[in-house]
């Protein structure tokens, strides 16, 4: 059994322009005293509240931006991936968004709002800007991920007529996202806690 568990996560900028920030409110909770040391929550995002700089064992989430499909991450963040048929199947495209620590936690449901940037548009191929990709979301304790959420995430042009006929040179401003937020793929893992 889980002593955390994810209860919900709500985008609360949805759809929004591709260069505008994540925000997601996440809902936990926990179900008994964590046994180590000083006990802290980790969640991706310089910007979130309930930030703090001290950290011992605890949980870890982060906020990533993947290239790809293909492999799962080997961290723990929020990602964000090309498109499926895309020929960028490499980490070197992948983007951590943010990372934070929340904490002490205290037994109970407990809520905070997580905030990250969007990813870095210099690090995107141009031929990859616009298309389905994903977003991770993803949550460990002491080391040990328990929980990961992702999302599809569809960018386009906000008019029919750049859509029609994307320029050759992506017009960032006027790329929109759209985060499938109510078809979430969570996967939680059995973890010693």
């Amino acid at each position: 059994m889980s002593v955390v568990s994810l209860l919900g996560v709500k985008n609360l900028n949805n759809p929004a322009p591709f260069t505008a920030s994540y925000q997601f409110e996440i809902t936990f909770e926990c179900l008994e005293q964590l046994q180590k040391g000083e006990y802290w929550l980790v969640f991706p995002s310089s910007k979130s509240s309930l930030l703090t700089s001290s950290f011992r064992f605890g949980m870890e989430t982060h906020l990533r931006w993947i290239r790809h499909f293909v492999r799962p991450p080997s961290q723990h963040s929020l990602f964000h991936t090309n498109p499926a048929e895309s020929n960028y199947h490499s980490s070197e495209y992948d983007q951590e968004l943010d990372s934070l620590l929340v904490g002490p936690i205290p037994v109970g449901v407990n809520k905070f709002i997580f905030e990250a940037d969007a990813p870095d548009v210099k690090r995107i191929p141009t031929s990859e800007m616009l298309g389905v990709t994903v977003i991770l979301l993803t949550c460990s304790y002491d080391g040990r991920e328990f929980v990961r959420v992702g999302y599809y995430v569809n960018n386009e042009y906000d008019s029919e007529e750049l859509s029609a006929e994307p320029p050759a040179k992506p017009v960032i401003e006027r790329i929109r996202r759209n985060v499938l937020a109510e078809k979430p793929r969570v996967t939680r893992f059995a973890i010693k806690w």
